[in-house]
């Protein structure tokens, strides 16, 4: 009766000393992360009418929206130089890139058709004098202005917008 009493004790004991390792809390996760950010970010979308005077194009905000969210980095290349492409690079108040992005110019459209007792489709381009854009952006306290330029001459700046 001794040894099995002792034997209970010794692994009430053992059983007790392995249940108390040691306590390490967790690290969130990767996705926790994201989503604790995702909680916390805004996320900002202008609205900007783009108009043709002459050979002049402008650009004018017409409406921002704050909305809950978070935009993942942009891998960003210029593929081809194509002018159905705008470059926009979000600058902040010192003049460095925040993000950098393409967009379809809203003044060319293509269509295709099927041209009346043909089978093959055939594209037409429609050159409009007014559309508009929209640009996300994470919100950040120090952006100051959006550089518009052309991928087919990506040094030339189009217009900027001042915010």
């Amino acid at each position: 009766m001794m040894i099995s009493l002792k034997i209970i004790a010794l692994s009430l004991l053992l059983s007790f000393l392995f249940s108390c390792g040691s306590y390490t809390p967790e690290t969130p996760s990767k996705e926790e992360t994201l989503s604790a950010k995702i909680e916390n970010s805004m996320i900002k979308t202008f609205i900007i009418a783009v108009t043709k005077n002459n050979e002049a194009i402008e650009f004018n905000i017409t409406n921002t929206i704050v909305s809950k969210g978070y935009l993942k980095p942009e891998d960003f290349s210029v593929l081809k130089e194509d002018p159905d492409l705008f470059i926009c690079e979000v600058l902040d108040k010192k003049g460095n890139i925040l993000q950098k992005t393409q967009i379809h110019n809203p003044l060319i459209g293509h269509y295709e058709y099927e041209e009346h007792g043909s089978k093959e489709m055939k594209k037409k381009t429609i050159h409009k004098e007014e559309g508009s854009i929209a640009i996300r952006l994470n919100d950040t306290p120090n952006i100051s202005s959006i550089n518009i330029k052309e991928s087919i001459n990506p040094q030339r700046i189009i217009y900027t917008i001042n915010l």
